[in-house]
């Protein structure tokens, strides 16, 4: 039993240290250094900086600087008959096996939000791309004009200002006849983003948060192969999907 037991021991401190090596690796890699950086440090370089996986790193800094002191536990700590004081339990290994797999592979926000956007021209009737969205629940409409070119965002909040503006004095509002470019779509300049497809979902929260710690509106972030306007929009994150987001990043 003893000699079983021992094994299982074993065995998982193999484990743990080859899933932290490769996290130890990636990050060397990330951060581009080929000289000796303890892996505290390692941590937060990228939790103060820009990379990619930076957002990730931030919030999870000390759960993955516990993960560091375990396992200089395992390798430098006391032992007694040639076996180490301290080592993994199956849940810490499977910790850092999700741990491992969110850092080395981040979910790109292509990943998990690529759909078939619906777009509108700036000469389509008022009524009818109203009435699509109420019909599909859609939030943000990319507006183009004639020329394919993207000249903005028709949003609920967008509808709901112009219709109050348009109220008459008997409380009746005509849309009758009316198109998408007489709205004032320029009202909504800082309330969406292009990104790349490259954007990893860590990079887009990250994108949400800051807009909330500025208390400013990001409504949706339209993803395109290169993040630029003039291309096919491949996928959309409004606001109403940043639970959605958080639960990639917080876990």
């Amino acid at each position: 039993m003893e000699e079983l037991e021992l094994q299982v021991i074993e065995d998982n401190t193999m484990e743990y240290l080859a899933l932290f090596n490769a996290i130890d690796k990636h990050l060397d890699k990330v951060l581009g250094v080929d000289i000796f950086l303890p892996f505290n440090e390692k941590v937060k370089r990228l939790a103060h900086g820009t990379y990619t996986i930076s957002w990730f790193v931030k919030i999870h800094q000390y759960q993955l600087k516990y993960f560091g002191e375990l396992r200089n536990h395992i390798t430098h700590g006391i032992k007694q008959h040639g076996h180490t004081m301290a080592y993994p339990s199956s849940y810490a290994i499977k910790k850092l096996q999700h741990f491992r797999d969110a850092i080395l592979e981040p979910p790109r926000a292509i990943d998990v939000f690529a759909k078939k956007v619906y777009v509108c021209r700036d000469t389509d009737i008022f009524t009818d791309v109203l009435y699509t969205m109420h019909e599909h629940g859609y939030t943000h409409v990319p507006v183009y004009d004639g020329k394919n070119h993207f000249v903005g965002v028709l949003t609920e909040w967008l509808v709901l200002q112009w219709l109050a503006e348009h109220v008459s004095s008997s409380g009746t509002v005509s849309i009758d006849g009316a198109i998408i470019k007489e709205l004032p779509l320029k009202y909504n300049n800082n309330d969406y983003l292009f990104v790349s497809k490259k954007k990893n979902i860590y990079e887009i929260d990250q994108v949400f948060t800051f807009r909330r710690q500025e208390q400013k509106r990001l409504g949706a972030i339209f993803v395109t192969e290169h993040g630029k306007s003039t291309e096919k929009i491949l996928g959309i994150v409004t606001g109403g999907d940043v639970a959605l987001v958080d639960t990639y990043v917080i876990h």
